[in-house]
């Protein structure tokens, strides 16, 4: 089987000391490699192999490997340029093959908006002060009894990335979106606890009323 060379850090150890499972490895990016009509695994192989920069570029790769359909899949290590990757694929595979990104999901939310914001001022705000992409169809908007909104959105954790914990002016309100974290079940209920939100440090500087919002909705 054809494979071209992956390089790995220096310092890294040859026999890593073992971890304890800790549950589930978290996902990151990853890249499609599909060849176009009439080209094959192997030519796109052959192309990243002769392609100058991509000796660089894969030493923020992990070890590729290959799926049905001629597929190429590679994942990226934490921290990777993924614009310079994505770029780096796109000129060496040219137009012998489709290059294609899959990112992880998360959810991010955000409290005390105005009860007049709607989802294209949301998305236009994100966009506009963080460079930040979140599809309309993704946000959800819930309207409480005192007129304070919050929304939820749906996004790609690179995109979420850029505006969690940083300071969001929407109209009249000045928030800052958090993560939100759901618990895994518990061995004595077996069921899930209702999904935490992490606010940041910012929250606790806000005004009394908000606050006992915050308690009443999510205690």
């Amino acid at each position: 089987m054809e494979t071209f060379q992956i390089h790995f850090d220096e310092g890294a150890s040859a026999s890593p000391r073992p971890r304890k499972n800790r549950g589930r490895k978290r996902k990151g990016e990853k890249y499609r490699v599909i060849p176009t009509r009439g080209c094959t695994y192997f030519d796109v192989i052959e192309a990243l192999r002769h392609f100058p920069d991509f000796q660089d570029v894969s030493k923020s790769l992990l070890p590729p490997h290959r799926i049905e359909e001629e597929v190429l899949i590679l994942r990226c290590r934490r921290g990777a340029d993924l614009e310079t990757i994505e770029n780096c694929l796109l000129d060496a595979v040219g137009n012998i093959g489709i290059v294609e990104i899959s990112s992880p999901m998360t959810t991010v939310i955000c409290m005390n908006l105005d009860g007049v914001t709607t989802a294209d001022k949301l998305q236009r705000a994100i966009f506009k002060q963080h460079n930040a992409v979140v599809e309309k169809s993704n946000i959800r908007l819930q309207l409480f009894k005192d007129g304070i909104m919050r929304a939820r959105l749906r996004m790609t954790a690179r995109e979420a990335a850029k505006i969690i914990n940083k300071q969001l002016r929407v109209g009249k309100s000045v928030i800052y979106p958090g993560k939100e974290k759901r618990w895994a079940p518990t061995e004595e209920s077996g069921r899930s606890k209702r999904a935490q939100i992490r606010l940041p440090v910012e929250y606790a500087k806000q005004l009394a009323r908000e606050e006992l919002l915050l308690c009443g909705c999510f205690s």
